[in-house]
């Protein structure tokens, strides 16, 4: 565990325990230094993402091509157990292999897709205790129902939304808990959904709890 000055944080700001964070923060030369920032990378905790059915932050940072630095004790030595267990686990499912004779591995170009799919098709069968068939959205599409919980994966959040014989999973904002429970209507773009509140749509008492 390590300990930062952070100043006074919203509660709403402060992470969870096991949530990955990183510091960072912008020297100013002949200025005091400002407090690091937060910054959060995953809300799930690391020993969990060496084999989630999914897409996962370590996965983010080995296509990124960054590695645990290999000097650094501590929790370094824990990433780098971390990474080295994940990549047997993509190695397994044929998502990364060596190149050019290299001992280490890289992605394939389809990993991250793949892996999506295996998230999707595990987050589906999850909830097949909903009356309701699962509809997937599409980039140009609206999306409407009303906004049950979030669902956490290693790389975010995805807003449950159901309709009355179907439910969609889409990317979760913040602004949408004030409006849980609530009809909501979302235009999905090429990188985001945006989210409003379908005011021709009642609102109903949410069932489930997050």
């Amino acid at each position: 565990m390590h300990y930062a000055e952070l100043g006074r944080l919203r509660s709403s700001d402060v992470p969870a325990r096991g949530t990955l964070v990183a510091l960072g923060g912008e020297a100013v030369p002949g200025k005091p230094s400002a407090a690091p920032k937060l910054q959060l990378l995953s809300p799930m905790e690391l020993d969990r993402q060496t084999a989630y059915e999914g897409p996962t932050w370590i996965d983010q940072a080995v296509l990124a091509k960054w590695r645990p630095d290999p000097d650094v004790a501590g929790f370094g030595a824990e990433l780098r157990s971390a990474f080295a267990t994940r990549l047997r686990w993509l190695e397994k499912r044929q998502l990364v292999a060596p190149t050019d004779g290299a001992d280490e591995l890289f992605p394939k170009p389809d990993m991250m897709r793949s892996l999506r799919q295996f998230e999707t098709q595990r987050l589906v069968a999850s909830l097949r205790e909903l009356p309701a068939a699962y509809v997937p959205h599409e980039v140009g599409t609206r999306i409407n129902g009303i906004y049950e919980r979030p669902i956490v994966t290693p790389t975010g959040r995805l807003a449950l939304i159901r309709r009355e014989d179907t439910f969609t999973l889409a990317p979760w904002k913040p602004a949408l808990e004030p409006l849980r429970g609530r009809a909501v209507t979302g235009v999905v773009g090429p990188t985001r959904v945006t989210w409003t509140i379908d005011r021709a749509r009642p609102a109903r008492t949410v069932a489930g709890q997050c």
